[in-house]
């Protein structure tokens, strides 16, 4: 019995080991059975047919990763640096000096030039002491001498054509040429009187301002002796004359004397100009308007032939003012002692002094448009204005 026991044991043993090793072996054998009863034990022995099963048991790990997220938190600090940028503007204020007057060399020496006439830009004459004429066709880049048949200072001039012209001078000098100064003749004036200025409207009316008689004239062109015109009241002296035509003109002179002539022939008495001061030039751009010029800053304007004169102020102190030339209503220029140039735009409503480079006194001026004009005065000097 107890063998059978031990039997049974180790076929338990070797179906174990089987089991182990993955094996499913059959083995039939006969059933045991054992009962125990009241102590009696009953072994039944059958034949049992047993199924091992090998049970694999398949281990699965789960391997559960964390995976920590750690969340840098970046903190941009944004540096705003205002940059205050001042803007410095400077204003830079330039004035510029346009010089208008430029000087121009004579080819004199040492002598006043009294009188300018030109009859375009190119072509002028200017007069002087000691007979001088000097004449220009090149706007006065060159002057050259021309022979005047005198030597007696000659104060004014006047050009009735390019080739026809006169020049008047002290102790009754007059001088004609018709051929643009090439050549000059001496007239009979018929006065020693000195002679200031000349107006010519056309080639043989021409009218000569001086001393004595008063006014000088010739009716073809100073072929004959000239004749005197005498204002209606004794002048004491004529200093310049200006003709709009054969008929109309006007004289200025000495001790605020002006006078107008309407046919040419007749003059009438002294007008109201207020004031005291000699007058030394004049100018009319039509019958009605004119200005005159003379000493002690002397300015006078009318605007209805002279029936009434006005001041007008030139902003000057005790200058002398020797020459007057308007190109239009509104635009003219004076010349006077020391260099003085006077401008307006206005028609003398206000005056402006322009620069001349020059403190000799200028006795003359004359313009021929907006851009060119000359003056002449003492020591040589003739100034040219380009604009």
């Amino acid at each position: 019995m107890l063998n059978k026991k031990l039997f049974f044991f180790s076929a338990a043993l070797i179906v174990l080991l089987f089991g182990y090793l993955g094996c499913a072996t059959v083995i039939e054998e006969p059933e045991i059975t054992t009962t125990t009863s009241g102590g009696t034990t009953s072994t039944t022995t059958g034949s049992t047919s047993t199924t091992t099963t090998t049970t694999t048991t398949t281990t699965t790990t789960t391997t559960t990763t964390t995976t920590t997220t750690t969340t840098t938190t970046t903190t941009t600090t944004t540096t705003t640096t205002t940059t205050t940028t001042t803007t410095t503007t400077t204003t830079t204020t330039t004035t510029t000096t346009t010089t208008l007057w430029g000087s121009q060399t004579s080819g004199t020496s040492g002598i006043s030039l009294y009188g300018v006439h030109f009859v375009n830009a190119s072509t002028g004459w200017v007069v002087g002491a000691a007979g001088n004429v000097i004449t220009t066709s090149n706007g006065g880049t060159n002057w050259t001498s021309q022979d005047s048949k005198t030597a007696n200072n000659l104060k004014g001039l006047s050009f009735a054509t390019n080739d026809i012209g006169w020049a008047v001078g002290l102790s009754g000098t007059i001088i004609k040429t018709t051929d643009a100064g090439s050549n000059w003749t001496v007239l009979n004036s018929a006065t020693a009187n000195d002679l200031n200025k000349a107006s010519a409207t056309d080639t043989n009316n021409v009218w000569a301002a001086g001393g004595g008689t008063g006014l000088r004239y010739t009716g073809d062109g100073g072929a004959t002796a000239w004749s005197g015109q005498q204002p209606q009241s004794a002048v004491n002296n004529l200093n310049a004359v200006f003709m709009l035509s054969n008929s109309v003109g006007f004289a200025v002179g000495n001790s605020g004397a002006i006078t107008m002539t309407v046919n040419g022939s007749n003059w009438g008495s002294p007008q109201t100009s207020g004031t005291p001061n000699n007058l030394n030039d004049l100018y009319f751009v039509s019958t009605l308007e004119g200005w005159v010029v003379g000493n002690s800053d002397t300015i006078l304007h009318t605007s209805n032939s002279g029936t009434n004169w006005t001041t007008q102020t030139s902003g000057t102190t005790d200058k002398t003012l020797y020459g007057v030339h308007f190109i239009n209503a509104n635009t003219g220029w004076i010349v006077g002692s020391g260099g003085t140039i006077l401008y307006t735009n206005n028609a003398g409503s206000t005056w402006s002094a322009q620069a001349s480079g020059t403190s000799n006194d200028l006795y003359d001026v004359y313009f021929i448009d907006l851009s060119n004009g000359w003056a002449v005065g003492a020591s040589d000097t003739i100034l040219k204005y380009t604009h």
